[in-house]
């Protein structure tokens, strides 16, 4: 958003210019494969919210905006008109800055007692782990770079990835304090965003005939616990790829 010329007000003047509600054609083109991938890769790029990011906070960045409505002749994927942003900026975009004016001055008249979580997020550790998950977003982004030109140094990215999540899981695990006080913070069911990269790594195995490790890679990815899970279009591609290597071994 520093490059891009514009500010919070614009964002919400623009966002309030279109009040009609989504048509026919606006759900097709966001439910496409297309946009789903551009939206995927525009999100690594810029992991935490780029409207919070100007005023030094990091905020996860779970949806991915168009400044100028598509109804308005805006780009649809031109990155100069996209906005990776939290669902707090986005919802307060729609909603018109005065709303949530009014929003924080009811919640300034709240008074309450302070909680282990509100304690914990303020000594600020949180950052530590973001940042953390920061690298695994860009060991993954670097592996999918490469996967054509090095497939076997992608391969070993990915595992890296895998494992640098399993260390993530055993933190979290370990410190359910720091889990509970980020999801109470921005109102999410899981500190980690960034997803196993499942479906990647073991298509790779399979194009480079490691079959015995892409079987064993999805059957340890099945014994996992994972809050974040994988998109319905990975389980389904894990699942089949499965299927389809156990037959040639």
């Amino acid at each position: 958003m520093d490059k891009k010329d514009i500010t919070k007000e614009m964002l919400h003047e623009l966002g309030m210019l279109d009040v009609t509600k989504y048509s026919k054609q606006d759900i097709a083109f966001y439910s496409s494969t297309e946009w789903r991938n551009k939206s995927k890769k525009y999100k690594n790029l810029h992991p935490f919210c780029e409207v919070c990011k100007k005023d030094n906070i990091k905020k996860p960045s779970l949806i991915v905006h168009h400044i100028k409505r598509i109804s308005q002749g805006g780009d649809r994927y031109d990155e100069n008109n996209l906005l990776a942003i939290c669902k707090k900026c986005h919802s307060e975009i729609h909603t018109g800055i005065g709303i949530r004016i009014d929003l924080d001055f009811i919640r300034s008249l709240v008074q309450k007692e302070p909680t282990p979580e509100d304690e914990w997020w303020a000594g600020g550790s949180h950052d530590l782990y973001l940042d953390k998950q920061k690298k695994i977003i860009d060991t993954i982004n670097k592996a999918e770079a490469i996967e054509k030109n090095e497939i076997e140094k992608s391969i070993e990215l990915y595992f890296n990835a895998c494992m640098s999540i399993d260390d993530f899981e055993e933190i979290l695990a370990n410190d359910p304090l720091l889990e509970k006080a980020y999801c109470q913070e921005y109102g999410v069911s899981s500190f980690r965003t960034v997803r196993y990269p499942i479906n990647r790594l073991s298509l790779l195995l399979e194009k480079s005939k490691r079959y015995a490790d892409c079987i064993q890679l999805i059957r340890d990815y099945r014994k996992k616990t994972d809050k974040c899970g994988l998109t319905r279009s990975d389980l389904e591609a894990i699942q089949k790829r499965k299927d389809r290597v156990i037959k040639k071994v």
